[in-house]
């Protein structure tokens, strides 16, 4: 019940008004990950190590989700390299 009730809470927001903590879920829940990605591409490319539980966390979901939504998201990929390069 508990993620029906987070899930409706979500649905009754706007896309940019989404949390960190909520586009954490909507990935691990797999619900509208199209969605929780391209939010999750924002928060990452505002901050290379963002994250719910750890730093690098948002880039780590991304990572996993290359295969599935790297080519809709090419731009936002490199921009994010570029910046991770400089942290380095």
């Amino acid at each position: 019940m508990l993620i029906k009730k987070i899930y409706k809470e979500i649905l009754n927001k706007k896309e940019e008004d989404l949390t960190e903590s909520e586009l954490y879920f909507l990935v691990r829940q797999d619900l509208l990950k199209e969605l929780a990605i391209k939010n999750t591409f924002i928060v990452v490319m505002r901050n290379p190590l963002a994250g719910e539980m750890y730093q690098g966390q948002f880039l780590e979901i991304l990572t996993e989700n290359i295969d599935i939504f790297g080519s809709k998201f090419k731009n936002e990929i490199l921009i994010i390299l570029n910046q991770t390069r400089k942290l380095m």
